[in-house]
């Protein structure tokens, strides 16, 4: 199983952020995937490996946690 994985940091002027991480990490193995956006905001992960199992997404900026959602495979 692959994960496709696409993100695009904006401030609220619409204007990219660079230098936010990404974190995909599975309850059991932990990190499976870690990049930062581009200077034009962007991440692309076109096929993440994952397992079944639990999942969060976890992006960073800042040093702090901004979003972190969970999923199930």
């Amino acid at each position: 199983n692959n994960l496709r994985l696409l993100l695009q940091a904006k401030d609220t002027s619409e204007n990219a952020i660079s230098d936010v991480e990404v974190r995909v990490t599975e309850s059991d193995r932990g990190i499976v995937y870690s990049s930062k956006t581009n200077e034009d905001g962007a991440v692309v992960a076109p096929a993440v490996k994952i397992t079944p199992g639990q999942y969060q997404i976890q992006v960073y900026w800042d040093d702090k946690v901004v979003a972190s959602p969970f999923f199930r495979v």
